[in-house]
């Protein structure tokens, strides 16, 4: 038996920023998207059932925003934190993928709630953060150097990840 490390890397959004992908032209596609969550037999959040055609952008922003309420004891090392509406990080994404489909939302990997200072360091700790991988939002091209390099490696580069463990 020993210790597993595992490395995730991504680039986050918290929903106080994402929700400023939500407009007025837009506005009633969300909520269209929303109230199709009111025919599924899933759990649906009571705060979810207020929202009607006539909801404002900005009422509309603040649920949005209540649905990532967190709970729990972020910042310590085992911070245990979790969304207050009862669905995992995995039905957040799910949703806000589907909800914010018709705006210029990039759409995610996945969502997270970093509650360790220890363990996650530089990563915003107690929010919900939605993530999007590299290749989503990068393109990447190689400069002269690299062009000779990938020529001395025989045409292809092997790009590595680590983490360095010491006991």
């Amino acid at each position: 038996m020993g210790t597993d490390y595992s490395q995730g890397h991504g680039y986050v959004i918290g929903i106080e920023d994402l929700v400023e992908v939500v407009n007025d032209d837009n506005r009633l596609a969300v909520i269209n998207r929303i109230k199709s969550y009111f025919e599924s037999p899933e759990y649906i959040p009571d705060l979810l059932k207020s929202i009607t055609e006539e909801t404002s952008t900005d009422d509309l922003k603040a649920t949005l925003i209540k649905m990532c309420d967190v709970g729990g004891e972020p910042g310590r090392y085992e911070g245990e934190c979790y969304a207050t509406i009862g669905w995992g990080c995995d039905e957040l994404c799910e949703f806000f993928n589907e909800v914010l489909e018709p705006t210029d939302s990039p759409g995610f990997e996945e969502s997270r709630i970093f509650d360790s200072y220890r363990k996650h360091e530089g990563c915003p700790i107690g929010v919900v953060s939605f993530v999007v991988d590299e290749s989503t939002i990068y393109e990447k091209k190689l400069n002269d150097i690299g062009k000779t390099f990938e020529k001395l490696c025989g045409g292809f580069l092997n790009e590595c990840s680590w983490t360095n463990v010491s006991y």
